[in-house]
């Protein structure tokens, strides 16, 4: 993939959150590794447990200070989890209606079901 299509898809991904200025130097980091893919996926996985370090520090009242207010929980973080629950919702509606109108075959499936189908699970050693 080129870089001008990983920014593109990372556009389409983000919509208005993207700016490239955040993501810069996770690029730069995957130039400097050239064509060593380990290189480049240990750069990204470090860059990506310190901002996941960051952002528990600043969000979580457990690793917060106890002098210190716990801050506010991110909107857009409030926003997609209430997202969330709302097609949860949707789906367990949606297979309700179905069960009540005679569409499945057995039980309505929970939506850990339907979330991880058991076909997907994997089953022994496989070579494929």
């Amino acid at each position: 993939m080129s870089f001008t299509d990983a920014e593109a898809h990372l556009q389409a991904y983000l919509g208005g959150r993207f700016h490239f200025t955040d993501w810069k130097s996770a690029f730069d980091a995957i130039f400097e590794a050239k064509e060593d893919i380990p290189a480049a996926a240990a750069a990204i996985e470090q860059m990506a447990a310190k901002a996941i370090t960051s952002s528990l520090a600043t969000t979580s009242p457990s690793l917060s200070s106890p002098a210190t207010p716990a801050p506010s929980p991110n909107p857009s973080v409030a926003s997609c989890i209430s997202q969330l629950q709302d097609l949860e919702a949707g789906l367990m509606h949606a297979v309700n209606s179905l069960q009540q109108c005679k569409r499945t075959r057995s039980t309505a499936p929970t939506l850990k079901d339907i979330l991880n189908p058991i076909e997907e699970t994997e089953i022994g050693h496989s070579d494929y």
